[in-house]
C-alpha cells in the first residue's frame, strides 16, 4: 500500500509540502494495528434510528437483488447530505484522536469502535472522499 498511499498523496496534495509527506512519512499502516484492550473509552456511535420499511418493501416487491440485511426499523445510517455532514463531524470530534490507533482492530463488545461509519454517505454520493479528507485535515490542523 506504500505505493498508493504516496502516489494519491502526492495526487490531491494531501498532508504534503515541497513533495515530501507531512511528520516524515508517507503511510502509518505499522501504527495502526493496535488491539483494543479498554485503555481508551469508546464513545457510543451517532446513529440516525430511522424506519426505512416502505423503503424496502418498494425494493423487495421490485424483485431488486440484495446482499445483507437490515433492521428497517430503525436503519441507523444517515439517510441525506445533512445527516452525512452530521456524521463527519461527530468522526472528528468524538473519533478521529483514537481511529489511527485502532483502525484495524475488532472488539466483541463494540461494532465499530472508532470507524467513521462514513463508507455509506460516500458510497450513496451524499458526501465526497474529498470532502472528508478536506474537513477531517482542517480538523487536524485545529487541534
Amino acid at each position: 500500500m506504500e505505493n498508493f498511499y504516496r502516489m494519491m498523496r502526492k495526487k490531491h496534495h494531501v498532508l504534503v509540502t515541497n513533495e515530501q509527506p507531512l511528520g516524515g512519512k508517507w503511510n502509518y499502516d505499522h501504527s495502526n494495528r493496535n488491539k483494543y484492550k479498554g485503555e481508551v473509552p469508546i464513545p457510543k456511535p451517532l446513529n440516525f434510528s430511522k424506519d426505512v420499511s416502505k423503503l424496502v418493501s418498494e425494493i423487495e416487491k421490485s424483485e431488486v437483488k440484495t446482499f445483507g440485511a437490515i433492521n428497517a426499523k430503525k436503519f441507523p445510517w444517515p439517510t441525506n447530505r445533512k445527516e452525512s455532514r452530521e456524521l463527519l463531524a461527530y468522526f472528528c470530534d468524538n473519533l478521529l484522536e483514537n481511529f489511527g490507533d485502532y483502525q484495524d482492530a475488532l472488539y466483541s463488545e463494540h461494532a465499530y469502535l472508532f470507524h467513521s461509519r462514513l463508507s455509506f454517505a460516500m458510497n450513496s454520493k451524499m458526501i465526497s472522499p474529498k470532502e472528508v479528507v478536506d474537513v477531517v485535515i482542517t480538523h487536524f490542523e485545529k487541534k
